[in-house]
């Protein structure tokens, strides 16, 4: 499709392999060196969502785009980071996958729903779910090119490889142009007794597709921009983090002229907006860094949950549920979990027959 911005979706079928933080920071710096930046936040968690400064989720949202409620420019929000937006996640997104078991409208497939925005955004980043429900398959289908978070574990290895067949099954069906940009690994930690083996493992099998740079598990970084709804390389403009990520966006940049050839079909290497350099990038950062402290971030605490807050709402609504018996909704609520279970064999299996 013409006049669409090139679309990056972070995937892994293992979740807790850094999908998130991933987004969130190498948005920021692509954004610091000078790009449009549009972070699409496909999963249900909204974790992306929340590391902008954003208490709460909004009302509108992925959801709403995707279901054809809302159009792309009623949920887009301009973050505090110039060049930056986001589509938020919303709490229904959690839902989507029942709607879609119960309902005959097909959702809106993300890359049509981004038509005419090339002038708008130079880069979009879709966070996705680990699981293969209906968002991670529309993003898939949708993307241009997969960037997969790997941490050096067995458990995430096999998660690997997972993703690797998945994308590799998409790309013979239903979404030719796909390709893997890069492997990055992620949480790495020196003193994991089989760490070394296992990176020397994945290399092995993935060769050139594993970036030379790895993004370290300096967990205070990461958590205490968590607790200020802040991307790391913003909380911390001058640590390890924000210079792995520095790293890490420009990798992605040096891969532009490829991306740009595949969104629009041609041979030759079309021409690119100017960026910033290195140096510029990290005063950006430095410069985002005092404007979130003069705005008083730094004494928030955005994402810790509180004591004494009111207990969350009853799931079925203010009536207890009687004791032999199922209300009305919850039936309905019940119907749509088993059709969903039917919809999303009906929507994954096919892809994944293969594998």
């Amino acid at each position: 499709m013409a006049n669409v911005p090139p679309i990056v979706a972070v995937f892994n079928a293992k979740g807790g392999v850094g999908k998130t933080t991933t987004v969130t920071n190498l948005a920021t710096c692509l954004a610091a060196f000078g790009r449009k930046v549009l972070v699409i936040d496909m999963d249900a968690q909204g974790n992306a969502s929340t590391s902008f400064a954003m208490s709460t989720l909004p009302r509108i949202g992925t959801y709403d785009l995707v279901t054809g409620k809302s159009t792309l420019a009623e949920v887009v929000i301009p973050t505090l980071f110039a060049g930056l937006s986001i589509v938020a996640a919303t709490d229904d997104l959690g839902i989507i996958d029942v709607e879609v078991a119960i309902s005959a409208n097909k959702q809106g497939v993300l890359r049509n729903l981004l038509a005419d925005t090339a002038g708008t955004y130079d880069l979009v980043l879709v966070d996705c779910p680990p699981a293969m429900g209906a968002m991670t398959v529309n993003a898939l289908v949708s993307a241009h090119a997969v960037l997969v978070p790997a941490n050096p574990t067995p458990f995430a290895h096999d998660g690997l490889m997972r993703t690797w067949r998945v994308v590799k099954r998409l790309h013979a069906s239903l979404n030719p142009a796909l390709f893997v940009l890069g492997v990055l690994i992620t949480l790495a930690e020196d003193e994991h007794e089989d760490r070394w083996e296992i990176d020397r493992v994945i290399h092995a099998e993935l060769g050139k597709l594993v970036y030379d740079i790895q993004v370290a598990h300096d967990t205070p970084t990461y958590v205490n921009a968590a607790s200020h709804g802040l991307p790391a390389v913003v909380y911390a403009p001058t640590s390890p983090s924000a210079r792995e990520h520095l790293d890490l966006a420009e990798r992605l940049l040096a891969a532009e002229p490829r991306l740009k050839r595949v969104v629009e079909g041609l041979v030759a290497d079309p021409p690119l907006p100017p960026r910033r350099s290195r140096a510029e990038a990290e005063n950006q950062l430095a410069a985002w860094h005092a404007d979130v402290r003069e705005r008083g971030l730094f004494a928030k605490r955005m994402n810790v949950p509180e004591i004494g807050v009111e207990p969350t709402p009853a799931l079925f609504g203010e009536d207890e549920p009687e004791a032999h018996g199922c209300s009305s909704r919850q039936l309905t609520i019940a119907a749509g979990l088993g059709a969903v279970i039917g919809a999303t064999a009906a929507i994954v299996v096919p892809l994944l027959a293969a594998l």
